[in-house]
């Protein structure tokens, strides 16, 4: 198996990690926050339908454009603007899914030059389209951890108000 193989199988396997990791909580766990200033965990799958947007439109500015410039993005206001908390799990999820199905055929269609194809990162680096995807892949897998670290504060503060 081929390395993109590789890549594109973890990247079609990250929806199932992500509802995984939701299996079994109230609303209350999905909308609690650590801090003010943190992510609740809806605001956690919102951020990464999110980024799955703009995945998608550097996907295409990649295998489309010469060396482009792929833009950053403000995570923090894109989940407020949306009000993540106020949207159902089930939407963020499906958005997600979506956006999946849209860009998964095209990813199986690319050639090994087109994955090869460059593109400049919003830090400066020249990346490959494969590295965007494997980069994206793994910050699903940071998230996964916030996702975790959620699930078990609010059960220590559940404990503690008890």
């Amino acid at each position: 198996m081929s390395q993109t193989a590789i890549d594109l199988n973890v990247f079609a396997g990250n929806l199932s990690r992500i509802e995984e990791s939701l299996k079994g909580l109230t609303e209350e766990q999905l909308t609690w926050k650590p801090a003010p200033d943190k992510w609740s965990i809806k605001e956690v799958v919102a951020h990464l339908a999110d980024h799955l947007v703009v995945t998608a439109f550097r996907i295409r500015q990649i295998v489309s454009e010469e060396v482009p410039q792929v833009p950053a993005f403000d995570q923090d206001a894109w989940v407020a603007g949306i009000r993540a908390n106020e949207v159902p799990i089930k939407e963020l999820l499906d958005t997600y899914r979506a956006l999946l199905e849209v860009n998964l055929p095209l990813l199986k269609r690319l050639t090994p030059e087109e994955w090869a194809r460059t593109a400049v990162n919003p830090r400066g680096k020249t990346v490959t389209l494969a590295e965007l995807l494997e980069g994206f892949s793994k910050h699903v897998g940071t998230h996964l951890g916030q996702i975790e670290r959620n699930r078990l504060a609010f059960g220590q503060t559940a404990a503690a108000s008890s």
